[in-house]
């Protein structure tokens, strides 16, 4: 999944004052930023290359739509390269934070 996707649930529920719980990326970890002007950018890119090169593991480059950019330039620039890394591998970071809210317990009758 985008990593945007999961921010935007996460910003709607902390503009709304709602927990916000994230499980897991699932086996495609977000590497970094496909476009951009800074060493994030920079960083994703040989951090994509040190996977796939050393890691064997697969990388592609997920557009905000949900297209995985296959045989062409992808246009969106919120493209990310996305690695088949693993869920365990994946992790559960958003942002370099992890994310275990819950609601408050609320007893009956009060």
């Amino acid at each position: 999944m985008h990593p945007d996707w999961v921010r935007a649930l996460r910003d709607q529920c902390t503009a709304a004052d709602v927990p916000f719980f994230f499980k897991q990326h699932g086996a495609w970890a977000p590497v970094g930023p496909l476009y951009g002007d800074s060493d994030e950018t920079d960083d994703a890119h040989m951090e994509a290359v040190h996977l796939q090169v050393h890691g064997r593991k697969k990388v592609v480059q997920l557009e905000r739509s949900g297209d995985i950019a296959d045989g062409y330039q992808p246009t969106d620039p919120r493209t990310w390269l996305m690695a088949r890394v693993g869920k365990k591998a994946a992790g559960r970071e958003l942002d370099g934070r992890i994310w275990d809210e819950f609601p408050h317990h609320v007893g009956v009758g009060t």
